[in-house]
């Protein structure tokens, strides 16, 4: 995965054996020390990400904007920008009592957040998501790629974090489901070829659409199940999320 790592307030992330070990699991650039938002602009201009991590503080003057620099603070409307840009799925806002952001940006145009509902030690707070990036990674290959799915398996069970979803989250799933469908029609077709260029060998030509029938339905069904059984509770997880609770 190809993650941006904003951290404007840590200025010697070197330093710090969770970034190593991040940095080790994905292709991850990392902005960090005495930046601007015109460099994270910048960045996002000129390269694509599939997950934006904000490890900053809400500002103490506004909790609509977030910490850049004592300069500068990052308001909601530009973290939407930053995140259209770089063309992310998912923004993970890793600070204090973030779920504004989360709501701001899943409400207009990005798929999916990760966000904190309190107060976040900053001792710990690399703890989540480390277990999150980890699991991320054996999971990436994975043709019904869930990132809801990932984030139910890891986040802590004290209520310190929250997930948000938007519409382009589910129609972005769903795509991927209907596209995966396609696919197993084709590897249908074909077995139904294969059956009927073989059909000298199978005993007549009555003989062989019997059988040609019975592969197919075979296939079908075979084909079918392992689809339910891979992402059917991937499918009824992410709906269950639109039920208000």
């Amino acid at each position: 995965m190809r993650i941006l790592l904003i951290a404007p307030k840590n200025k010697s992330l070197d330093q710090v054996s969770e970034i190593h070990q991040l940095t080790s699991l994905h292709r991850t650039t990392v902005l960090n020390g005495d930046i601007t938002i015109q460099d994270i602009f910048d960045e996002v201009r000129n390269s694509e990400y599939d997950i934006v991590h904000f490890a900053t503080d809400l500002t103490t003057s506004n909790n609509d904007e977030m910490y850049i620099s004592d300069r500068e603070s990052l308001n909601m409307s530009d973290t939407e920008n930053i995140l259209k840009l770089s063309k992310a799925r998912l923004a993970f806002f890793n600070f204090c009592s973030s779920a504004r952001f989360a709501t701001y940006v899943t409400n207009r145009s990005i798929e999916c957040a990760i966000y904190t509902t309190t107060y976040l030690d900053e001792k710990v707070a690399w703890r989540f998501p480390l277990a999150f990036y980890e699991q991320l990674k054996r999971q990436e290959a994975a043709d019904l790629l869930s990132f809801n799915e990932i984030y139910e398996s890891t986040a802590p069970g004290d209520g310190s974090y929250g997930w948000a979803a938007g519409i382009k989250y589910y129609r972005s799933f769903f795509e991927t489901l209907r596209l995966m469908i396609i696919e197993l029609e084709a590897k249908i077709t074909i077995l139904s070829k294969l059956v009927s260029e073989h059909s000298s060998l199978l005993g007549g030509g009555d003989l062989a659409n019997k059988i040609e029938n019975k592969y197919v339905i075979i296939g079908v069904v075979l084909l079918a199940l392992l689809i339910v059984i891979s992402s059917g509770i991937t499918i009824w997880s992410n709906i269950a999320d639109l039920i208000p609770k």
